[in-house]
Order: structure tokens, then C-alpha cells, then sequence
């Protein structure tokens, strides 16, 4: 960073509460610079490079399917994999061009024969392969 190496500076500030209207009061103070620690940081090889893409992107077919899609979102987030889901209500066909688009390895999809057979469609978007799992399983097949 050559003649911007500096990331903290400060002093004594002895006169600054007087300089204000105070008392004469003795002081300290110092500061840092969240850039220059996040480029002395970088410089030094010590920031991870984190994707914005979820791991997973769960499609819902319909209403009820939305329930179970959200569960299974926060059941995934609270395991500390990234999942998202859509919001939206829109059909599954443009649910499916959503996960493609964010980047997804994987498209877990909850439809009404899923529902009942208490499995989750899991795609890998990378391959195209697919494969019904059960869904207490989602996680684990999503880590291997």
C-alpha cells in the first residue's frame, strides 16, 4: 500500500474539550480506516470470497407446496445452507429460470406428489439430473 500503509492513527488531545468550551481535560483518541483493513486484510491473503448464490433454490408448485417450500427454507438456513425460494407466486416453469439465474447448484422441488409421499425432487441445475429424496434427507444429499 507503500505511503498509504498506515489502517489506525490517532494521539493525545489534551486541549480538544477546551478548544470546544470545556474544561481543560487530558485525552486520547484514535481511529481506523475500514478500507485500509479490508485492503490489509486482502493484501495478506485473509478474506474469504463468499459467493451470493444460495446452495439451493426451492420451487413450489402451489399454495399449500409454498408452506412446505418456507419450512424447509428456514429448516436448510438454520443448518447454515444458503437456500432461497420465490416470493412471488409465480408458476414453476418461471420459478425454475429463477434458480438457474441465482446461481444454484441445486432445485428442490416441492409439488403435490411430493407432498404426499413426504419426498422433495431434488435437481442438480449443473447436470440436469434428478432424483425423488426423502425429506428429512434434503440436507444431508445437499452437503455431499
Amino acid at each position: 500500500m507503500g505511503a498509504q500503509s498506515a489502517i489506525a492513527g490517532g494521539g493525545r488531545y489534551d486541549g480538544l474539550v477546551e478548544e470546544i468550551g470545556g474544561a481543560p481535560t487530558p485525552g486520547v483518541g484514535f481511529a481506523t480506516g475500514m478500507e485500509r483493513i479490508l485492503l490489509a486484510l486482502e493484501k495478506q491473503n485473509l478474506l474469504q470470497a463468499e459467493s451470493d448464490a444460495p446452495k439451493v433454490f426451492i420451487v413450489a408448485a402451489g399454495a399449500e407446496e409454498e408452506i412446505h417450500a418456507f419450512k424447509l427454507l428456514t429448516e436448510l438456513r438454520r443448518k447454515n445452507i444458503s437456500a432461497a425460494t420465490d416470493f412471488a407466486g409465480r408458476s414453476m416453469k418461471a420459478q425454475m429460470k429463477q434458480a438457474a439465474k441465482s446461481g444454484a447448484k441445486f432445485a428442490l422441488i416441492i409439488g403435490e406428489e411430493e407432498i404426499n409421499s413426504g419426498t422433495v425432487t431434488i435437481k442438480n441445475l449443473e447436470t440436469s439430473e434428478q432424483e425423488k429424496i426423502s425429506g428429512e434427507k434434503v440436507a444431508e444429499k445437499i452437503v455431499d
